[in-house]
């Protein structure tokens, strides 16, 4: 599924400077607060909002196409640590913010009434709600 890429880093991309690294983190880290995401990673790269409104169309798409059954999706570490950051329910940024996702680190969720609930985190149950 295309909206499952990695975020879209504009004139970042490629770059291994101080400046630019500085850049990507000061947007990223308001992202991952749930601040700013109106804001692009570097300039002409995508927004919070974009990257999250894509997560949120693969979602409902694959809740539509599997709604009975279980469903393995597959991402980019900081896509998935992003978006799933603001939009599961029952976890808060700061606790994810201490709790990286490692490459091949699982989040397991459900979707119920409440909406999109953490079951863990890379392991981790969640202790904490919005």
């Amino acid at each position: 599924m295309p909206e499952l890429r990695e975020c879209d880093v504009g004139a970042l991309e490629g770059r291994g400077d101080a400046v630019a690294f500085g850049r990507y983190h000061e947007v990223w880290d308001r992202w991952l607060a749930g601040q700013e995401l109106e804001r692009p990673l570097g300039e002409m790269g995508e927004t919070g909002e974009s990257a999250l409104g894509r997560m949120r169309k693969a979602i409902e798409f694959i809740r539509s196409e599997h709604s009975n059954g279980t469903v393995v999706l597959v991402s980019h570490m900081g896509l998935l640590h992003f978006t799933l950051n603001l939009l599961l329910r029952n976890v808060l940024p700061a606790w994810t913010a201490e709790r990286p996702i490692p490459n091949t680190g699982v989040i397991v969720a459900s979707y119920g009434p409440e909406g999109l609930l953490c079951e863990t985190w890379c392991g981790a149950a969640p202790r904490t709600t919005r």
